[in-house]
């Protein structure tokens, strides 16, 4: 099995410190993956599945404007509830606490104005997920 690597971008880092191995980690991230992209309608999961391309997932954006992906608030509510639980997936009940309060202190959308992105297809093989804020 290969193994997977994860990055959370945009304040959401904070991986949950749960007590079970990596192999065990990396399924329910992996199932949670594939539930939110099963969620979309087949446009959106074209424009949330970005290419496996390792600089394209490392690159930085500081600035504001569009992002990889789709917009959390552009998302039907099923698809909302799957990326929240894809985030609660990935980090403890503290830290999805903490990305919540990141995500809400200015009162402009929470979550709803991030973009969700995958670099690779989590139904296929190795991916990335990026979560990233529009500025």
């Amino acid at each position: 099995m290969r193994k997977t690597h994860w990055l959370v971008v945009a304040g959401l880092c904070a991986l949950g410190a749960q007590a079970e191995d990596e192999q065990a980690f990396g399924r329910r991230v992996r199932a949670a993956s594939i539930e939110l992209v099963q969620a979309l309608d087949p446009a959106m999961a074209k424009t949330c599945l970005q290419p496996a391309d390792p600089a394209a997932r490392r690159k930085m954006q500081y600035t504001g404007g569009v992002r990889e992906g789709v917009p959390i608030g552009q998302l039907p509510a099923a698809a909302r509830a799957q990326v929240h639980q894809l985030i609660r997936s990935i980090l403890s009940e503290r830290g999805w606490q903490q990305a919540q309060a990141v995500a809400d202190q200015d009162g402009r959308g929470g979550l709803d104005r991030y973009y969700v992105a995958f670099f690779g297809d989590p139904r296929q093989g190795d991916f990335a997920l990026r979560v990233a804020e529009h500025h």
